[in-house]
């Protein structure tokens, strides 16, 4: 009986160390260098994968969001192509043959008239303000007196001057000074605005007769002919207005005329 628990000891040992040893042996060793970089690799190549998957996601939401906003606007136009029919009193078979000749004469009563106002200046410390005397537009060119309007900007004057938060860039010298306000004014060229290559026929005009001017000692003959140069140009607005007066007038009907007449499409 001894014996026998001694030899079942014995076996049940070396099953034990076996088995042991077979785990020991399976284990994974300590990292290596090679094995470092590997990890390094993989977790960079992880990183990669989430991040890539992020940008695909972002993308997606910003196409759902174009998309969104494509048909809001398309939305939008089409009510406000509606409610100008509606405001002109016409049926929809009307609008088919109004629609191109208003669409015309609303976009030249939205153009900018021909010139250049000013841009007045007045600040102390950390205040300021500017207002412009722009002339109304209509793409008629008939020089009114203009529009007024006041706007505050920060970052105000200085006894040399103040930076100018309107009108594109730049700065306005001090003009006067009354206490502690220092006064300026500088020409609303079209250009402070934009791009030599996008300016007009019309304001290429202004802009080249003001640069004339600020010369000194300009040639009057020199002067007579950018003026000159200037007219023509209103005139050419004026005429481009009168025509597409007409074009829509041929197509309305008295009370239709009458209503865009009020909207100001039709003197």
């Amino acid at each position: 009986m001894g014996k026998k628990t001694v030899l079942l000891s014995l076996i049940l040992g070396i099953a034990l160390f076996t088995r042991a040893n077979r785990s020991f042996s399976g284990a994974r060793p300590p990292r290596t260098p090679a094995d470092h970089q590997h990890w390094v690799q993989e977790q960079n190549r992880k990183h990669k994968q989430r991040f890539d998957e992020f940008q695909r996601q972002v993308e997606e939401q910003r196409g759902e969001t174009q998309e969104r906003q494509k048909a809001s606007r398309k939305i939008t136009e089409e009510y406000s192509d509606e409610a100008y029919r509606e405001a002109v009193g016409a049926t929809a078979e009307q609008w088919r043959t109004i629609k191109p000749r208003f669409e015309r004469a609303r976009q030249l009563a939205n153009t900018p008239a021909i010139r250049i106002g000013i841009y007045s200046f007045g600040g102390s410390g950390s205040y300021s303000t500017t207002s412009s005397a722009q002339g109304s537009g209509q793409g008629r060119g008939t020089g009114s007196s203009g529009q007024h309007s006041a706007s505050a900007f920060g970052g105000g004057g200085s006894a040399g001057g103040s930076g100018f938060a309107g009108g594109g860039g730049g700065s306005v010298p001090a003009k006067k000074t009354v206490g502690d306000l220092n006064l300026g004014w500088q020409w609303g060229r079209p250009s402070l605005n934009k791009g030599p290559d996008t300016l007009t026929e019309g304001e290429r005009a202004c802009e080249h007769l003001l640069d004339l001017l600020e010369k000194d000692g300009s040639n009057p003959e020199e002067v007579r002919r950018r003026v000159e140069t200037l007219r023509q140009a209103r005139e050419r607005q004026r005429h481009e207005w009168r025509d597409a007066q007409e074009q829509l007038r041929a197509v309305v009907t008295p009370e239709q005329e009458a209503r865009l007449i009020l909207m100001g499409y039709l003197d």
